[in-house]
């Protein structure tokens, strides 16, 4: 007795052919005794000439096998769990040769794996597709295919509840749609589910419908002036002040729009520019830019920037989509924005050193990410940034870290140059 694995090639006609394939297999060879059979018609006429007794058992089985799983250990050296494995590697090739049945009353499945592990047992039934018994007249074989059809398929792909922001709305799969709301208590913020009936609401953890969200629908930012709307992909706010605004729509909606705050103004012909998701906001008056590109079948998208603040020389609002790309315009800000030399490999530790001291401010922002270098590492001659330059250095092992400028009250120009 013990627990084996049965197996079936669909067509019988395809046995011998199986066989072969299974015989010139090197993964199979290496099993020894422990390697995948079918019997052919071979074993038939081996039995009509040495076992007379056995010729209709083996005529009955032609395309069919199994392998017995249980007491591995005992038959053999190698490790169980290595055998397992390259029998899965071998039923896989088998299956993307012919079509395969795996009767679904073998011993070897088994949801507590106590032979095959259940990502081995996806595997050899491509994910359930190949179990045999979904007809059967036994309703306990029909029960167990269910069962185990079910518990071989592929694992549903979990919603990524990373991607959702505040206000998005989620449909859940009983037809209700939630909007989400950030809540939290003691400064430990999650993301919950407002749904209203009646005007009563109800609350829930996204984190405990996430297998329930059928469809994500994200929310997007209006901005509007005098009749003309568009959606607002980005924008940047630094203290009260646009400096970055990114939006999309019809081109002569956009234009009427962006044309108004390119003037440095956010009133014009008694009508205002307004975004709910920034709220009173007021803009440069002068050096504003835009960049309009035309999308076709009458869209348009533009971005609205005030150049000093993000791509003139001396700029000092930094802009990613992430922290890699944060950095990668920081290090464009160290090039072209401040004059002091500083070790180019150390630019992300400079950046960790600089938040890490509060000389970089968090700005007001939607879909990008923008700090803004504060005013005061502009101050006597740099004379902070040449302070943090010389402590990343030390810790890094570019200065000695008993080194100290000539002059206490200034860093000496000949210590800032060690670090170039």
């Amino acid at each position: 007795m013990g627990a084996y694995l049965n197996f079936e090639i669909n067509k019988k006609n395809l046995a011998n052919e199986a066989e072969d394939f299974l015989e010139s297999s090197k993964e199979n060879n290496s099993l020894g005794d422990e390697r995948i059979l079918l019997t052919t018609i071979k074993d038939v006429i081996w039995a009509k000439a040495n076992n007379p007794a056995n010729e209709n058992y083996f005529k009955k089985r032609i395309g069919k096998g199994d392998i017995k799983v249980s007491g591995i250990d005992c038959r053999t050296n190698i490790d169980t769990t290595e055998i397992l494995e390259i029998q899965t590697k071998v039923f896989e090739s088998l299956n993307k040769q012919f079509v395969m049945n795996y009767d679904t009353n073998s011993e070897a499945f088994s949801e507590k794996e106590y032979y095959f592990s259940l990502e081995q047992m996806r595997r050899i039934t491509d994910n359930g597709k190949l179990l045999s018994g979904k007809t059967a007249k036994c309703k306990q074989t029909r029960e167990l295919y269910e069962k185990y059809s079910k518990l071989f398929s592929e694992p549903e792909e979990i919603f990524d509840i990373s991607v959702i922001k505040e206000k998005d709305e989620l449909l859940m799969d009983d037809g209700k749609k939630y909007t989400v709301e950030q809540k939290g208590y003691h400064g430990n913020y999650y993301f919950s589910l407002r749904w209203s009936l009646k005007g009563e609401f109800s609350y829930k953890k996204v984190t405990d419908i996430v297998s329930h969200i059928k469809e994500h629908i994200k929310y997007v930012p209006k901005v509007r002036y005098d009749g003309a709307t568009c959606d607002v992909e980005s924008f940047i706010v630094d203290n009260g002040t646009l400096v970055f605004l990114e939006l999309i729509g019809q081109e002569s909606k956009v234009k009427a729009i962006t044309s108004v705050l390119m003037q440095g103004r956010t009133k014009m012909n008694d009508s205002e520019v307004k975004c709910d998701e920034i709220g009173y906001f007021s803009i440069n008056k002068a050096g504003n830019r835009r960049k309009l590109t035309p999308l076709g079948d009458g869209l348009a998208h533009a971005i609205v920037y005030h150049s000093p603040s993000i791509s003139d020389i001396n700029f000092s609002v930094i802009i990613g989509r992430d922290e890699d790309e944060l950095i990668k315009s920081f290090s464009a800000w160290l090039e072209n924005s401040q004059p002091l030399p500083y070790p180019k490999e150390l630019t992300t530790e400079l950046y960790q050193k600089l938040k890490d001291k509060d000389k970089l401010q968090e700005l007001t922002t939607c879909n990008v990410e923008a700090i803004k270098v504060y005013d005061s590492i502009f101050e006597n001659e740099y004379s902070d940034f040449m302070e943090i330059i010389i402590e990343v250095a030390k810790e890094n092992g570019l200065i000695d870290p008993n080194a100290k400028p000539l002059n206490e009250e200034f860093p000496s120009e000949s210590l800032i140059n060690n670090v170039e």
